[in-house]
Formats: structure tokens, C-alpha cells, sequence
């Protein structure tokens, strides 16, 4: 009976110094230079709110000859991550806006990662789709405030091809005409033109294309 009393109230004393750690809380988008990304003791947060404009499901239809040939489907969460560093226990928090995309091409579903998204993962990295970090405008068509887009990681499942490692978009919403639109620019530029497997270079490659292909895309938001 006491191993039973001691072992409930270490697992209390647990819970409770978890709850009580404090964090510091600093701007995801405006670090000063001695508080780097995942400092110790950190809370990084969307203070702004400005991911929030990104949340949601957003679609985008190509049409081919007057009829439907593909339809993309973006939803994105913004969720808030603890993690640990291994060793030391020291750990940091951050909001992150992730994302899964669904794909219908000809009327058949070809790829769906929706249900990845209701995952509770410890990392944003472990989502298909996940933010970098606010980019300068540049060429930016819409744009109206500095900074306006975000850089978005991009991978697809099954993936054993290193000519698509390390893919990236931007992205920003607009309103016009009343409606408010996602504008994604997903260029080709961004990769290596390479073909070799990235797990073992002896193999062939098994995948030579994206689901999502590259391009700029107008979604508008639904529900």
C-alpha cells in the first residue's frame, strides 16, 4: 500500500513541476539577438496573430478545356509545441502553423494528408507542411505590408528521391473583390536537379514527380 501512496504522489510532483515551468514569452517574428530560436527557457509566440490569417481550408480548381482537371486542397492549423533538448532537459516552446494538402485529380482522390493533421505531434517538422519564417516581398504581387510572406517547408510521403529534398513555397493571403485568396508561388528554381536515390544512391528512384506541382496558385478559402 505505501509503494502505491509514494508512486502516486511522485507522479503529482511531476505533473506539478511540469505545469509550474515557466517560459518567457518573445515574438516568433522579432528576435532580439541574444534570444535565438529555441533558447532554453523560451516561449516564442505569434504575439501579432499574424499566422492566424493562414488557418483554415483553401482551395484552388485548374480547369482544362472547360472542365475540371485538378483540384488542390490546402488546411492549416496553427498549433503550440514544447520540446525538450535531449541530455539536458532544458526545453522551449513555439507557436508553428502546419499544413496537409488533398489532391483530386480527374475526379480521383490521389493524395489526401488530411488526417495527418489531426496528429498531436511533438514538432511541427513531422507535419507535411510547416512555416520557416517571414520573407521579404520582392516581386510580390497583393502585397501591402512589409515582410507579408511566409516561407512554407514542403515535403510528400514516400519520398525517395533527392531531387525533391528540401522543397519550399511562399505564400500570403489578399482580399479582392470582397473575397479573401491564398496566393501560393512554388518554383522550380528552389531544387536540385538531381535524380539519385536519398537513401541509398545504388537504388532507382521510385518516385518522378509531385503530387502538387510547381507553379503559383490563387486558393480561395472555404469551408
Amino acid at each position: 500500500m505505501k509503494k502505491y501512496i509514494a508512486l502516486i504522489v511522485s507522479m503529482f510532483a511531476l505533473n506539478t513541476s511540469i505545469q509550474a515551468q515557466q517560459f518567457t514569452t518573445v515574438d516568433l517574428f522579432d528576435m532580439t539577438t541574444n534570444i535565438s530560436y529555441g533558447h532554453e527557457g523560451y516561449y516564442h509566440k505569434d504575439v501579432n496573430n499574424y499566422l492566424n490569417q493562414f488557418v483554415g481550408n483553401w482551395r484552388f480548381t485548374l480547369n482544362m478545356n472547360g472542365h475540371q482537371y485538378k483540384v488542390y486542397e490546402v488546411k492549416f492549423a496553427k498549433k503550440t509545441f514544447t520540446r525538450t533538448y535531449p541530455g539536458t532537459g532544458g526545453t522551449f516552446k513555439y507557436d508553428a502553423l502546419v499544413g496537409e494538402m488533398r489532391i483530386v485529380k480527374q475526379g480521383t482522390e490521389i493524395y489526401n494528408g488530411f488526417n495527418n493533421l489531426n496528429q498531436n505531434y511533438t514538432s511541427d517538422t513531422q507535419y507535411n507542411i510547416y512555416n520557416f519564417n517571414r520573407v521579404e516581398n520582392g516581386n510580390c504581387n497583393n502585397c501591402t505590408i512589409p515582410y507579408q510572406r511566409l516561407q512554407m517547408s514542403y515535403s510528400e510521403p514516400d519520398n525517395d528521391n533527392r531531387k525533391f529534398n528540401d522543397l519550399n513555397f511562399v505564400m500570403h493571403t489578399y482580399v479582392q473583390n470582397g473575397k479573401t485568396y491564398l496566393r501560393i508561388d512554388f518554383p522550380q528554381s528552389t531544387i536540385k536537379f538531381e535524380t539519385e536515390n536519398r537513401y541509398d544512391a545504388d537504388l532507382p528512384v521510385t518516385k518522378t514527380e509531385l503530387f502538387f506541382n510547381f507553379g503559383t496558385y490563387n486558393f480561395e478559402r472555404f469551408y
